[in-house]
């Protein structure tokens, strides 16, 4: 198992990292600008080739029940049974 120190490089944990990252955050402060323009130049395509489908949006609950619903219509397309309990009975 590491140590802290082998984790946090010997440094310690706290303001002294959150130093370092403010240094690290800086340094590259000069890459926002090109980037901007960038996500700028993406952005003004929508313009031109708008999204063509809504983006997908589902819930655990609706992915389960559509998963039974297909479950349930395979057992009887392959003469299977479904039980009151919802699961497949497979015929001998």
């Amino acid at each position: 198992m590491r140590t802290e120190k082998q984790l946090t490089g010997g440094c310690r944990l706290g303001s002294d990292a959150s130093l370092f990252y403010d240094k690290w955050a800086i340094d590259r402060s000069f890459l926002m600008v090109p980037a901007q323009a960038i996500v700028g130049q993406v952005l003004k395509t929508f313009e031109e080739f708008p999204p063509r489908q809504k983006p997908a949006s589902f819930n655990i609950d609706e992915a389960v029940e559509k998963t039974r619903r297909n479950e349930k219509n395979m057992a009887i397309a392959t003469g299977g049974e479904w039980n009151k309990h919802g699961n497949s009975i497979e015929l001998l």
